[in-house]
């Protein structure tokens, strides 16, 4: 909450990389992001599980993925979805702190297990639903804001503790 008092149009990616420094020393101590260790293999495992279920609803929505709102590297393919996909990483890493290994490959059940991460519950407009059913509707709150110029906010998701919810909504 310190950095969002002194954000500015000038400072945002700096002040967003010294955010996620600190967030990812409090997640587990001594935690570098750029280092090749188990945690880091898990949470690019499970953020690469959540990406590509927003790439798959953009393209199926109509949406270019490389053109982004924030993001817009001329080399990523997926810059929209990259935008997208911040909310949704809270519950990735929620399912990597309860599934700690020390192996930095991993396995086939735990690639599963992080795929199906997919499947955990979250709110969107008090609703609990899960992930993929968050990402629809994600998707098409942001085609309606493009489409009819609306002043509707973007619906993303509140984050619940880890609950597999398997069907579509409670």
């Amino acid at each position: 909450m310190k950095y969002v008092f002194s954000i500015s149009d000038d400072n945002v990616d700096y002040n967003e990389a010294i955010a996620a420094k600190d967030y990812f020393s409090q997640y587990h101590e001594g935690l570098n992001r750029r280092v090749e260790e188990p945690i880091n293999s898990r949470l690019n495992y499970g953020y690469a599980v959540v990406r590509s279920a927003i790439v798959r609803k953009l393209v199926a929505t109509g949406f270019h993925t490389a053109l982004g709102i924030h993001h817009d590297n001329q080399l990523n393919a997926f810059n929209l979805a990259d935008d997208l996909i911040e909310p949704y990483r809270a519950i990735v890493d929620l399912v990597v702190h309860e599934n700690v290994s020390s192996s930095i490959r991993l396995s086939k059940t735990e690639r599963r297990e992080l795929a199906h991460v997919l499947h955990n519950a979250c709110k969107v407009d008090e609703m609990k639903v899960n992930v993929m059913a968050s990402i629809d509707i994600m998707v098409e709150s942001l085609k309606r804001i493009i489409l009819d110029n609306s002043s509707e906010k973007l619906k993303l998701p509140l984050i619940l503790p880890v609950e597999s919810l398997e069907g579509i909504t409670e």
